[in-house]
């Protein structure tokens, strides 16, 4: 009778530190949670700041863009080189910012920061189809992630001029 009341001690002992065990790792597990969703709502702010100022940077170019662009274009919108040379001026001036682009009504490329983007089409876009059917000039358009026409993979912003 000893030897039951012995083991029924021993398992009794065994299960109070296995629980303890448990608890400390669920309380350690919880406070690793609490730590890495700290680290990720920190993170999540900054990436928020930094695009959203980028997003501003963009709007106001692509702006500035819209209001000279009768000026930069003169009655002659296909490969002006005022207009070419201005974009090329802004994507270097932009952080992250790898082309810039001014599509016509028909979905062609009249300027471009690369001379290989001119007079290409985009009017089967998904990227022109949400823009030309929503024309608001103070919308800043994003995209899905696509892969360009020189074989990066990107997104894009836009808006109605």
């Amino acid at each position: 009778m000893k030897r039951i009341y012995l083991w029924l001690n021993v398992v009794a002992i065994l299960c109070i530190v296995g629980g303890l065990l448990a608890y400390e790792r669920y309380r350690a597990g919880e406070a690793i949670a609490k730590v890495e969703n700290e680290r990720l709502l920190h993170n999540a702010k900054n990436i928020e700041s930094a695009f959203s100022n980028r997003f501003k940077s963009i709007s106001a170019s692509t702006g500035m863009v819209a209001a000279d662009l009768p000026n930069l274009v003169e009655g002659k919108p296909a490969g002006n080189p005022k207009l070419n040379h201005r974009l090329r001026v802004l994507v270097d001036a932009l952080t992250g910012v790898r082309s810039m682009l001014v599509v016509g009504k028909d979905g062609i490329v009249f300027g471009a920061s690369r001379p290989e983007l001119l007079g290409l089409n985009f009017k089967g876009s998904e990227r022109y189809k949400a823009i030309s059917q929503h024309p608001i000039a103070q919308t800043l358009f994003l995209s899905e992630p696509f892969v360009t026409p020189l074989g990066t993979y990107t997104f894009s912003l836009g808006r109605a001029i």
